[in-house]
């Protein structure tokens, strides 16, 4: 950004030169306007800087602009439909900002870019030219049609046809400039005069005529202020008077055009814009003093003033200027040295003031000036000193009256009223083991009448005996050493204490006399100290030294150094003048500071930098160019000219900063920049926490000195202040947060209302509330049927074991049961038999086949007793273990029958385990119906047979006996009832069929009724 001081020159007689200083910055498209000509400036509701150039409309935060403008076939809404602005831009209650461009009448929302053509340009045959807002219309003309009337919320069109001739009949192309609105009507400057539309009858009236006024301005007061060729009207809407004041440049050789107006309320001001050669009229409504402000060519299209007094100037080619019209803190003569001297720079090395208030002022070879600020003359003292450079180091009032000054080597004494020279001296120009020449860069009178000198090479003592001057080197008392330094400054303190600055260091020493001095204390080796304080309250020596601000406390010895980090503007320190003890102004390589001193535990201070934008002579001052005024006026000298000002008047700029966010980044990604500062509430993934923002704080004065202090609520504890105008957050914790935003001007006011905006960071949905609380749920439901499943797994297991229990209990009670049937009954029988044999007497014949039924009926028994045992070994398990006993059973019991048998059995069977109950009851039923095929059918055929097919289990027993008739089952046959709830009692089909000749039993059990599993009891 280019920063310019531009000068002002009166030039008066005898060639003296009196300048004061604009606080202007110019701004042009290489800062980054869309085009260097400027026809419109607002400034909205939250602070920003508008301007309507020929190239698009352009926001401006201090820092960067955000330009809008049309591109080429662009049909999207949220784009301009032409770039060039030709109307005064106003913003609504919704922040829609309205203007006239070749397109049409037209506005734009700026909390989302989107853009809105109201009256086509080609609509209405000619442009529709903006004129003015109120709280509820916009107020538009076209040429030779009439006024519209807008409603900005429904958009609504009311066309009022003009009435006026000289409107309706102009030949010219833009014969509308602009209007203003009052509550009585609408006010519009044209090529004819002043047309008013009233609004109660929708009928306009001629009130003025003339073809020399260029635009209507409402001021504070009611009245119209109408710029014209060569001066102003004022006009009274009550009255209807008119009043024309004439504005002429000095030289008067040509009639300046004035065209646009900005009023300062707090100064009774307005500022006049020139189109004819780019001068800007300042015009006091009061006293009516009228001031010509020159510092470019161009022509002036538009002027505002905004809330910080700051001037807006956008010219016709030569970008924008901004001015700060508030008053100066500083007042400061810079002369042009082309007039007054032979050197390239006004170089001021000592100032001293005298009773008449003129400002003596010597400098680095241009001599001795005495400036009058009351007339703003200025004077060259002679000197007659016959060396080539004019070092005036010090300048002073002695005890005699006289204002002492050293040049180089020599020491003159002058009338404080005429300058003439009554005394002169010079130093000793050869010293021992000295390369060169004495120098004197200080003095003081350490005694009426008596001098200490500081130079380049060593101390010089001067004192009069009689007329004649002495000069003599001091020693250190008790030694023959002489105190050989470049000494800056010495400073003499109340009790005859000398403070001795030195390039290396500090000197406290005592004069005992003219050429003896004591030193008292020596510190700061090797840094430069150039000026000092002594606090009045407290035992604290300031310092200006080349590192910093030293407070140093002549009792403790302690320090306490404030340079650039502490807020100082330049750690090389030049002078120290006080306001108060506690109120310091301290010149340095970058402006001036005024240092508020904390005089507590331990030593603070706040600092306000002021630099050459702030209208001070240059950035760099001078060491010894430094003086105090009786009335507490302070004096500053540098490499430009003096500043002067009474502390006591400077005011601060009271005008707070609006905070603001130019852009935010989410991740590092440009998230929003145009539309940022709208943004109340931003909703982010988990994934996307790291957030960052460019602030701006809304003050234009100096925006680069603005501060900022932000807080994001929920992480950080305090305020953070900075003057970084970027803050980052990085993987912020999923939750709720407020980030807050203060700002401050650039004198440290603070605008106390912060900016804020809530962020909401989404967690992932394993950290969501819902989701904690489904898995509460869930972990409850699962410990539920963990615990249920646990219960039933115990319950389970308790009934198998209360099954087995039952299942061995039947187990047994069967066991009983067959041990019963078959053993009891075959014992019974034997027992039986044996008896009926005891009774019988030898040689009877039925003993032998009664012995007989005995030995068959053990057998049966026997071999009863031998399947009862196979049933019941656990190891027997198998399918095919099942089909070897039937088969050994076959073969064994048929063996010996004179019956014709035919077994076919499988040879291979598959291999699984089955339950004991079917292995039992399969073997039980077959057994049976194979004993029934002997005992009962009386059969001589028998064909038993066992397939394994399609997952099923079948055995068949056929016979060609008697048979029996299937119809006479009914209450008897409870063998086979037996049977067949045997095979259905493990899930099988048990079928008889019988016929004389031809009986067959069928057994079908299906696989997966026989298959073992693990959790199935083998009982």
């Amino acid at each position: 950004m280019k920063q310019l001081l531009l000068f002002l020159s009166v030039l008066f007689s005898q060639k003296l030169n009196a300048q004061s200083i604009l606080r202007l910055q110019h701004i042009t498209v290489e800062d980054g306007l869309s085009q260097n000509s400027v026809n419109h400036i607002l400034q909205d509701a939250h602070g920003f800087m508008w301007f309507a150039t020929g190239d698009g409309l352009d926001r401006y935060d201090g820092k960067d602009f955000v330009v809008y403008k049309s591109r080429f076939n662009d049909t999207l809404a949220s784009q301009m439909k032409d770039r060039n602005i030709n109307s005064s831009v106003f913003e609504d209650r919704a922040n829609r900002f309205w203007m006239s461009t070749d397109a049409g009448l037209s506005f734009m929302n700026t909390r989302n870019g989107k853009y809105k053509v109201v009256i086509d340009y080609d609509a209405n045959r000619n442009a529709a030219h903006l004129l003015a807002m109120d709280s509820e219309y916009v107020w538009a003309s076209v040429l030779r049609i009439g006024v519209f009337q807008i409603n900005a919320t429904t958009l609504q069109k009311t066309l009022y046809p003009f009435t006026d001739s000289l409107q309706l009949k102009s030949p010219r192309v833009f014969p509308i400039y602009n209007g203003v609105t009052t509550a009585e009507g609408l006010w519009i400057a044209d090529d004819a005069g002043l047309l008013f539309f009233d609004k109660k009858k929708q009928k306009d009236e001629r009130l003025l005529h003339s073809n020399d006024i260029t635009s209507v301005n409402l001021l504070h007061d009611g009245r119209l202020l109408l710029t014209a060729v060569g001066g102003i009207y004022f006009y009274n809407t009550g009255t209807r008077n008119a009043e024309f004041v004439p504005l002429k440049n000095e030289a008067g050789n040509k009639p300046m055009i004035w065209e646009s107006c900005a009023e300062d309320e707090a100064t009774h001001t307005v500022y006049l814009g020139c189109m004819n050669d780019g001068a800007i009229g300042k015009f006091n409504l009061g006293t009516r003093a009228f001031e010509l402000i020159s510092f470019q060519n161009n022509p002036v299209n538009c002027l505002f003033i905004d809330r910080s007094q700051n001037l807006w100037v956008g010219t016709e080619g030569n970008g924008l200027f901004k001015l700060d019209i508030k008053q100066p803190k500083f007042f400061c003569y810079a002369p042009d040295v082309s007039v007054i001297g032979n050197g390239s720079s006004f170089m001021a090395k000592s100032i001293y003031r005298d009773d008449s208030g003129k400002i003596w002022i010597g400098t680095y070879n241009n001599g001795l000036i005495i400036y009058d600020p009351v007339t703003q003359q200025q004077k060259t003292v002679p000197l007659h000193v016959p060396i080539e450079t004019f070092l005036v180091s010090t300048l002073f009032k002695d005890s005699a009256g006289y204002v002492v000054a050293a040049i180089g080597s020599y020491i003159l004494w002058l009338d404080r009223l005429t300058g003439s020279v009554k005394k002169q001296a010079r130093l000793p120009l050869t010293l021992e083991n000295s390369p060169e020449d004495p120098i004197i860069f200080s003095m003081v009178e350490w005694k009426k009448g008596h001098y200490l000198l500081g130079t380049n090479l060593s101390f010089f003592s001067l004192y009069f005996e009689g007329d004649a001057v002495v000069i003599k080197r001091p020693r250190v008392n008790r030694t023959r050493q002489h105190v050989s330094s470049y000494t800056y400054n010495l400073h003499l303190e109340k009790d005859g204490v000398i403070n001795v600055g030195k390039r290396s260091g500090y000197l406290k020493i005592r004069m005992l006399q003219d050429t003896v001095l004591q030193v008292l204390e020596e510190a700061f080796d090797r840094i430069a100290v150039r000026h000092f304080y002594k606090s009045t309250r407290t035992p604290v020596l300031w310092i200006a030294t080349e590192k910093g601000l030293v407070a140093y406390n002549t009792i403790s010895k302690k320090t306490a150094t404030f340079d650039e980090s502490a807020g100082l503007a330049n750690s090389c320190v030049y002078a120290i003048l006080p306001q108060n003890d506690s109120m310091l102004w301290i010149s340095t390589n970058k402006g001036l500071s005024f240092v508020k001193v904390h005089y507590v535990e331990k030593i603070t201070a706040d600092f306000i930098n002021y630099t050459s934008k702030d209208g001070l002579q240059s950035n760099e001052f001078n060491t010894g160019a430094y003086y105090v005024g009786k009335d507490g006026t302070l004096y500053f000298g540098g490499i430009a000219g003096i500043n002067w000002f009474n502390p006591v008047q400077v005011k601060p700029n009271v005008h707070p900063a609006q905070p603001a966010i130019a852009e935010i980044f989410i991740n590092d990604s440009l998230f929003a920049w145009d539309t940022a500062n709208y943004v109340q509430v931003l909703e982010l993934p988990y994934k996307k926490n790291t957030v960052s923002f460019s602030l701006r704080a809304l003050e234009f004065t100096r925006p680069d000195q603005n501060h900022f202090a932000y807080m994001l609520v929920g992480l950080d504890k305090d305020w953070v202040y900075t003057a970084n105008d970027r803050v980052r957050y990085s993987n912020l914790r999923p939750g709720e947060y407020t980030f807050m935003l203060k700002a401050s001007n650039n004198e440290g006011v603070w605008n106390e209302e912060p900016l804020t905006m809530k962020i909401i960071i989404h967690p992932p949905f394993w950290e969501t509330w819902w989701f904690r609380l489904l898995s509460v749920i869930v972990a409850v439901a699962v410990a539920v049927l963990s615990i249920r499943l646990y219960v039933r797994q115990k319950v389970r297991a308790r009934t198998r074991e209360l099954e087995k229990q039952q299942l061995l209990y039947k187990e047994r009670l069967r066991i009983s049961k067959d041990v019963h049937d078959d053993l009891g009954s075959g014992l019974s029988k034997i027992s039986l038999m044996a008896e009926l044999a005891k009774k019988k007497v030898a040689g009877d014949a039925n003993l032998k086949e009664d012995i007989q039924h005995i030995s068959s009926t053990s057998k049966e028994l026997v071999d009863n007793m031998r399947d009862l045992i196979w049933v019941l070994n656990p190891e027997n398990t198998t399918l095919e273990q099942l089909v070897a006993r039937l088969r050994e059973y076959c073969a064994d019991y048929l063996e010996h029958m004179p019956i014709d048998v035919t077994l076919r059995f499988p040879d291979i069977v598959p291999q699984m385990r089955i339950l004991r109950e079917a292995q039992r009851n399969i073997f039980l039923t077959s057994k049976e119906a194979i004993n029934n095929c002997i005992k009962h059918a009386q059969a001589n055929q028998i064909s038993i047979s066992l397939a394994v097919d399609n997952n099923l289990l079948n055995i068949r027993v056929q016979d060609n006996g008697k048979g029996f008739d299937m119809t006479h089952l009914k209450g008897r046959g409870n063998g086979l009832r037996n049977m067949k709830q045997r095979i259905e009692q493990i899930g099988g089909a048990f079928n008889i069929a019988s016929v004389p000749g031809n009986t067959t039993i069928s057994i079908t059990v299906p696989f997966e009724k026989l298959l073992f599993r693990e959790n199935t009891t083998l009982m």
